[in-house]
């Protein structure tokens, strides 16, 4: 779906804009900023991270002295985002003015930030923050797990680290700093999807007996696997995507693979978002009893 042909700009002229006023009125539209509506059937069936992004790209049409900031510049550049339960649609000020009055409810969170001209640039006809220091205000503003999902998903489309690590020294003084850096640190350009960068987040961030280093994206008997473990264990991340066009193929495709890694002799361990995101400790735990498990068998 082109979200840029979904939204619907309410033309200025009473007369002509009385249809689209009628209709938000009586639910056929759903206004998503001062001047910007979307039908409201086409809304309903938007998946929730199309939604946030519709909103970000009306909001930031919109936008005169602000600047889209952090995960909705991250939408707007196509940049991987972790999920979250609200979202707001982020705007820095960068002249450190006040909140405009009457701008967009409680779906906007402004934020006062220094922002260097080289970190701005426009996008579809919206200011954001370049992708670079996008992915820093993500670490510097949700941790070091959303940080690394952005940057990795920056170095994977063909991003250079210098201008990550030129990003980082500009922020130098800024809260959160240390997320980013940490970050940087552990990003890699080969990653395919934002919970196997959330994945190896909560690795890193955990002790797991019998787990003292992993390898990812590795190829076994033509097939390539997320993170191989010690022991031969593989753990797969399914991403969501992944069951967007042709979800029965798929998923015969992976129990296939599956099915050849178990005859010879790989247990295969697979974790979804959503278990990753409300039961990461659940996982870890079933990481370790498996650790556990194919030790026992090799010794």
């Amino acid at each position: 779906m082109n979200l840029h042909e979904v939204l619907i700009r309410i033309p200025g002229d009473p007369k002509a804009s009385r249809p689209l006023i009628d209709g938000i009125s009586d639910g056929a539209y759903l206004r998503l900023g001062n001047v910007h509506a979307v039908a409201r059937g086409a809304w309903s069936e938007m998946p929730a991270y199309q939604q946030h992004h519709l909103r970000t790209l009306a909001i930031g049409r919109e936008l005169r002295g602000g600047v889209l900031a952090g995960r909705s510049a991250a939408r707007v550049h196509g940049l991987w985002v972790i999920a979250a339960k609200e979202e707001r649609v982020h705007v820095v000020l960068p002249s450190g003015g006040r909140r405009p009055r009457g701008a967009w409810g409680p779906h906007t969170l402004y934020l006062k930030r220094r922002i260097f001209p080289e970190d701005i640039v426009e996008l579809h006809g919206i200011r954001v923050t370049a992708a670079p220091r996008t992915c820093v205000d993500i670490a510097c503003w949700e941790g070091f797990a959303a940080g690394l999902a952005a940057m990795d998903c920056f170095l994977s489309n063909g991003g250079h680290p210098s201008a990550l690590q030129k990003a980082i020294a500009r922020a130098a003084r800024h809260k959160g700093v240390a997320h980013a850096r940490r970050a940087f640190a552990a990003a890699r350009n080969d990653t395919e999807s934002p919970y196997e960068s959330y994945f190896r987040a909560l690795l890193l961030d955990t002790e797991i007996a019998g787990l003292v280093s992993w390898r990812e994206q590795v190829s076994l008997y033509g097939y390539r696997v997320d993170f191989l473990m010690p022991g031969g264990l593989v753990v797969e991340i399914d991403g969501d995507s992944k069951y967007g066009e042709r979800p029965e193929s798929v998923i015969v495709a992976e129990r296939k693979r599956e099915k050849e890694l178990t005859n010879r002799g790989h247990r295969v361990l697979r974790f979804s978002p959503r278990q990753l995101l409300t039961k990461p400790q659940q996982c870890l735990a079933l990481l370790e009893q498996a650790l556990s498990e194919v030790n026992a068998k090799q010794k």
